[in-house]
């Protein structure tokens, strides 16, 4: 819209990840209040990305069951569980093939594997890929703004030999021919990882959240990590969030009594979505705290 983000550059510096550290790089600094991903600086839950330009130098392991990232030089050869999948580079970026199927038809395709994109499968639309049934219209966000996308219920997505049935998906409503298809968290975290940019190769290994199934928000809003909290991103027409009067701009900041923080957002962010055994809300709008009984 016309709005410009100033990026700064800042050249010789040093990286340390671990018992890693690499010199001479240049690092791009982007203040969180320019950030078109955040809103506001509050919601800048991260400090920042480390990109290619770092991981293509090492293997990384990926593992959600441990919440650990493990950096190495050199490929150790996985454990048996793990399945091998080709990983395609272009333009710096990896894609991986996958396919999505709902109760007529198939399709293969390649997205972008992003283990920093919060939410599931993005197809960007029009390109003859089964979308399968509409749930509801919603909102996703990245680095270039906000697209209106839907949520889609599809009979299954497999990568690999991996078959995820009944998968909410999100479909972009205004994207281009070209535009591309991006795998995010929301089905990446059902999986340990092995990526090896230089051998263009993914290592998959199910772990406990694989068998997860996918549900839809009831709760009807969009919500973001926020330093104090989770933050009401969006929200939907004729929803419970809009019965109990949450607005946009609003942070929840307790659940029946239980603070939210970055440490438990998924947990109570899943908990919210679903309203299991949600039975008051807490939070801030402006100066003023309330709290809501939860009875619908």
């Amino acid at each position: 819209e016309g709005d410009q983000t100033d990026v700064y550059f800042m050249h010789d510096t040093d990286l340390r990840l671990g018992a890693l550290q690499i010199s001479g790089l240049t690092t791009l600094f982007i203040k969180a209040k320019d950030n078109p991903m955040f809103v506001t600086p509050e919601l800048a839950y991260i400090d920042g990305v480390i990109g290619y330009d770092v991981f293509s130098r090492f293997v990384t392991e990926i593992n959600f069951t441990e919440k650990s990232v493990r950096i190495a030089e050199e490929l150790t050869e996985p454990h048996s569980r793990y399945q091998r999948l080709p990983l395609q580079l272009k333009n710096n970026l990896p894609y991986v093939d996958l396919s999505i199927s709902d109760n007529e038809h198939t399709a293969t395709f390649s997205a972008i594997l992003d283990t920093g994109g919060i939410g599931p499968l993005l197809l960007a639309s029009g390109q003859g890929i089964p979308v399968g049934e509409v749930l509801h219209q919603s909102a996703a966000s990245g680095l270039g703004g906000e697209t209106s996308v839907t949520a889609n219920r599809v009979t299954s997505v497999e990568i690999g030999n991996y078959s995820i049935p009944n998968a909410i998906i999100a479909v972009s409503e205004n994207s281009s021919s070209g535009a591309n298809h991006i795998l995010g968290t929301g089905v990446i975290n059902r999986f340990n990882m092995i990526i090896d940019y230089k051998n263009e190769q993914l290592f998959l290994s199910p772990n406990e959240h694989f068998s997860k199934p996918d549900r839809e928000n009831v709760f009807g809003a969009r919500l973001f990590p926020h330093t104090q909290g989770a933050y009401v991103l969006s929200t939907r027409p004729d929803t419970p969030v809009l019965a109990l009067s949450l607005n946009v701009g609003d942070v929840i900041e307790r659940v029946n009594g239980e603070g939210i923080h970055y440490g438990n957002f998924d947990a109570m962010n899943d908990k919210l979505s679903h309203l299991d055994a949600v039975e008051e809300i807490c939070f801030r709008r402006d100066n003023s705290a309330q709290c809501t009984e939860v009875n619908l």
